[in-house]
């Protein structure tokens, strides 16, 4: 990794850490913990309780309330012990199912070193923003507004975990069971910096105008060439000339051209088989369909699809960021050029690992 690189990557790396609860829980004591495993647990019965049966199958629904109500209603050290056990269990019987997964990571303890649930708490603050960021993408909106939605409704979540964790280590109670007001959505999708720390990409694709956003695509549609070209070996199965079609695309980002990338790529294949699966090929046809795309951050996905066909790093990738560290170099690329698009300055050069 060059020392340029290194050095943005270091400094998002210090962002994330500066906003993650890591160092928060750290400090607190076992029934501050407690306190902070309950407030998690609270909201996502909160959440959780009004779906409907379309929306959540019944019976996953009634195992999972009946665990966070169990929990809830313990209130000494060995009836938490058994609300979780039988937690454990019901996960035996019912394992696989998102919003009970969950739920049981934040009842358990699956960190030696963190003893309650970081990975749980930004789990459920997941399930939670799925309620309202699955409902921007079902009205039928736009992508860019609805991951942009999406994203933004997840760094309001992790405020507010940040928030209460705060209050907790100052003696108070918390509450983390109330909704997010569309007022706040709107005002976090105009927060760049804010997105920005976060690591929200679409929701800093959403605040690009319309030069910017094809900047930002002729960005990621060179990151794809990048990684596909470097990869290519003496055979070729339509490689080159889908790679070709996306570079003539980021030279004339025109409707032409756009036309003669899809009329191309209708014409292979979305993969190809011999013996084992060409992942050569597949980041080519991907760089390809982010030429192709019209929508800018499904472009930015469909470039993450090429780096990643020849650098899996890992299994959630096309989706926005669930964790509470920065993601891996190609999507922190992105983020970066889409923030530097955005202030009318250069991308950093482009990496793919």
């Amino acid at each position: 990794m060059s020392s340029e690189t290194t050095d943005w990557y270091a400094n998002a790396r210090a962002v994330y850490r500066a906003n993650s609860l890591d160092a928060l829980i750290h400090q607190m004591s076992k029934p501050q913990q407690h306190q902070f495993k309950r407030a998690i647990v609270e909201m996502a019965l909160w959440y959780l309780e009004p779906l409907s049966e379309d929306e959540w199958d019944p019976h996953y629904r009634e195992r999972t309330i009946e665990v966070a109500r169990a929990f809830l209603a313990a209130q000494t050290p060995e009836a938490i012990d058994a609300a979780v056990a039988a937690a454990r269990r019901i996960h035996l019987d019912v394992d696989g199912e998102g919003y009970l997964d969950e739920l049981i990571h934040v009842l358990d303890d699956y960190s030696s070193n963190l003893a309650t649930a970081i990975s749980g708490a930004w789990a459920l603050t997941r399930a939670a923003r799925h309620i309202r960021g699955d409902a921007a993408l079902a009205m039928g909106a736009a992508a860019k507004e609805s991951w942009a939605t999406y994203q933004a409704v997840g760094s309001i979540f992790k405020r507010r975990q940040i928030e209460a964790a705060q209050a907790i280590l100052r003696g108070e109670d918390v509450s983390l069971a109330h909704p997010v007001e569309q007022s706040e959505i709107e005002a976090a999708r105009a927060d760049a910096a804010w997105m920005y720390r976060d690591g929200n990409l679409a929701s800093l694709v959403y605040l690009l105008n319309d030069e910017q956003s094809i900047r930002f695509k002729q960005a990621v549609v060179g990151q794809g060439i990048t990684a596909a070209e470097a990869a290519l070996t003496t055979e070729d199965h339509g490689e080159r000339a889908l790679l070709d079609a996306a570079r003539r695309w980021i030279d004339q980002p025109d409707d032409q051209h756009t036309e003669a990338v899809q009329s191309l790529i209708a014409s292979f294949p979305d993969h190809r088989y011999d013996q084992n699966r060409d992942y050569v090929y597949e980041a080519a046809y991907y760089t390809a369909w982010a030429a192709a795309q019209s929508d800018v951050y499904e472009a930015a996905r469909k470039a993450l699809s090429a780096v990643n066909m020849l650098n899996p790093v890992w299994d959630d990738w096309e989706l926005p960021s669930d964790d509470w560290d920065p993601p891996p170099v190609p999507t922190q690329w992105q983020i970066e050029a889409a923030w530097a698009i955005l202030h009318n300055r250069k991308p950093p050069p482009i990496r793919v690992r």
